[in-house]
């Protein structure tokens, strides 16, 4: 066969393709929910535990929820299978990211607007965090 203007020549070498990295396991999590939710299998209802109402969760959030909550179940996972010396360590790491106390700040509004009082011992410790880590920010 005649070869056309923009087909590049064959190369006789015999160089093996670069090997493809493994893909980031949050990636693999986001892509296994975007398959779900096209499936149909992101149809569910969600409710206050408080007051028992639905919560209305819209067509557009439920493949980021379902994302959020295999990525929650795959960390608890790990944190599970890991020895104390390595929680340890994930707890010194999570420390050091700069939006930590942002973090903290948000699951306590969120405690708060829902009005999960028996949260308060929590939301404690969560604000001291978040003090804490606002405080070393400043100082910086």
């Amino acid at each position: 066969e005649a070869a056309s203007k923009g087909d590049v020549p064959a190369t006789s070498s015999s160089a093996k393709p670069a090997p493809q990295p493994a893909p980031c396991p949050v990636a693999q999590v986001r892509e296994a929910a975007e398959r779900l939710t096209e499936e149909g299998f992101g149809d569910f209802e969600l409710s206050d535990a408080a007051t028992g109402r639905l919560v209305p969760v819209p067509t557009a959030a439920r493949q980021a929820l379902i994302a959020a909550i295999a990525l929650h179940a795959r960390g608890r996972e790990i944190l599970a299978s890991e020895t104390e010396g390595t929680a340890a360590s994930a707890a010194a790491l999570l420390e050091q990211l700069s939006n930590y106390g942002q973090l903290q700040l948000d699951i306590c509004w969120a405690y708060a607007v829902l009005g999960y009082t028996d949260r308060l011992p929590d939301a404690e410790a969560r604000l001291e965090i978040a003090e804490r880590m606002v405080r070393r920010q400043v100082d910086r």
